[in-house]
């Protein structure tokens, strides 16, 4: 190992193995001292700290005896581990100057250090941050951390610059997806209320696929593919309306939904009339599988955990309930906890410090689970061929098979299903016309009806139970 000249700005000691030298400056750049390496065409190597403190002459005897009497590795990192934990708010910056540097570029040969492994050896140097309690063995996580921040791939769009350039991309470089889409609503009871002019949309989510990015740069290394639109803390919650309008209306670009109707009738409350309508998974998955109402059913906290339709996928897609995320114990009259579980408004959810975190990638799973069930039951459905009942159905729609001998349950999906839905939805956003004076007229006939249908029930039961 070649011998170099190191220049400390405050002794000027030489040290010359390798080793020795880098342990001194990290223990030295606890203490605030400045490390320079300078040479002719060589790079420029400075440790700081912060925040700087001195050292005094007797620490600095100290290491320096450790240093001289060749104590074992062990020893020094147990001083190292003491220190560090005295002193937790240190902290270790390497810069290597750009013009210097250039001047090592592509060197590395025996003798010559090179500044990025030096780097590289820093780095690995440094110490970790403590330990936390949710670090400790699994264990939960002190009452005071912080709450959870919304996902790093997740865009947020809460005022109208940022929804006028989101939307310039859904209608341009990304025209050609398939777009899931979702709604949030408050202010509505769905088990009394319809959504046709009830409700008030608080934020909607769009997914079109993970290689999408709608974000400005790489935030923490990860893509931007969803969408997240506040209308809730937001600048003009009806300007942002107004520009995300022509693309719900833009009959060429295809959206996928779970449950269509209802949040078709939430935007139409809004003002937007949804069009470009591609699929329902909802119905999609009623085509697929027929007998579900055994197996959890048609919601889309069902269909997404279904491993047999999703494989692999159905143990990230999972959609887990709000209630299950959000909900918490009713407090009884003498303060303890009770059985049952309330869940607190969703407004306050998406506007929540603690909860708004959560509330967002709980809104933007919904969408991504929507889009990948319409990938896997577009799929299964093209596989599965549709036997009609005493018809030949390849034979019969000739023209939509476009020469194949076989039409699969897809075809009949696009075909019929999807049109039907879709005029399914506007008959409930127009209404049924009902004649009322007829419907009075039959209502007595019908009480009548009822009336003499329990006496002819009771009648029967007395002759064979006797009183």
């Amino acid at each position: 190992m070649s011998t170099r000249a190191w220049n400390l700005t405050e002794r000027g000691r030489n040290l010359r193995e390798r080793g020795d030298m880098l342990a001194f400056a990290l223990r030295s750049a606890k203490r605030g001292w400045t490390l320079h390496r300078q040479a002719q065409g060589r790079g420029s190597v400075r440790l700081f700290s912060a925040p700087f403190k001195s050292a005094t002459s007797s620490e600095k005897q100290r290491l320096d005896a450790i240093r001289k009497q060749g104590e074992s590795k062990r020893r020094a990192y147990s001083l190292e581990q003491r220190e560090r934990q005295s002193r937790p708010e240190v902290q270790y910056i390497l810069q290597v100057s750009d013009d210097a540097a250039q001047g090592e570029a592509g060197k590395g040969s025996a003798g010559e250090e090179d500044p990025k492994q030096l780097s590289k050896a820093v780095q690995a140097a440094a110490p970790a941050e403590p330990a936390t309690a949710g670090d400790q063995g699994g264990e939960e996580k002190a009452s005071g951390s912080p709450p959870e921040p919304a996902p790093a791939d997740v865009y947020t769009v809460d005022n109208v610059t940022q929804a006028q350039r989101v939307v310039a991309l859904l209608s341009t470089r990304y025209k050609d997806k398939v777009y899931a889409c979702d709604t949030e609503v408050a202010d509505i009871d769905v088990k009394t209320a319809s959504p046709v002019g009830h409700g008030k949309l608080i934020s909607f989510a769009l997914y079109c696929g993970p290689d999408a990015h709608f974000g400005v740069g790489v935030a923490n290394g990860s893509r931007q593919s969803k969408i997240w639109v506040d209308l809730l803390d937001c600048d003009d919650r009806e300007g942002i309306v107004e520009v995300f309008k022509p693309f719900m209306e833009d009959n060429d670009i295809k959206k996928v939904w779970h449950n269509y109707s209802f949040d078709r009738h939430i935007f139409g409350n809004e003002g937007i009339q949804c069009k470009g309508f591609f699929g329902d998974t909802m119905h999609m998955a009623r085509l697929y599988d027929s007998s579900r109402l055994t197996k959890g059913g048609y919601s889309l906290e069902s269909l997404s955990g279904d491993s047999k339709l999703l494989g692999e996928k159905a143990s990230l897609f999972k959609k887990t309930s709000m209630k299950e995320i959000f909900g918490k114990p009713n407090i009884k009259k003498d303060g303890t906890e009770g059985k049952l579980v309330v869940l607190p408004p969703v407004d306050e959810l998406q506007q929540g410090e603690e909860t708004r975190g959560k509330w967002i990638k709980y809104c933007t799973l919904d969408v991504e689970a929507t889009w990948q069930l319409y990938q896997a039951l577009e799929g299964n459905l093209y596989e599965t061929e549709c036997i009609g009942d005493g018809v030949d159905m390849a034979q019969t729609y000739s023209n939509l098979v476009q020469g194949r001998r076989s039409f699969n349950m897809y075809e009949f999906y696009a075909n019929f299903w999807r049109p039907f839905g879709s005029l399914l939805t506007d008959m409930e956003h127009k209404g049924v016309l009902a004649d009322q004076d007829h419907l009075a007229k039959i209502e007595k006939v019908a009480t009548q009806d009822q009336v003499e249908a329990q006496a002819f029930f009771r009648e029967g039961a007395s002759e064979r139970v006797p009183d």
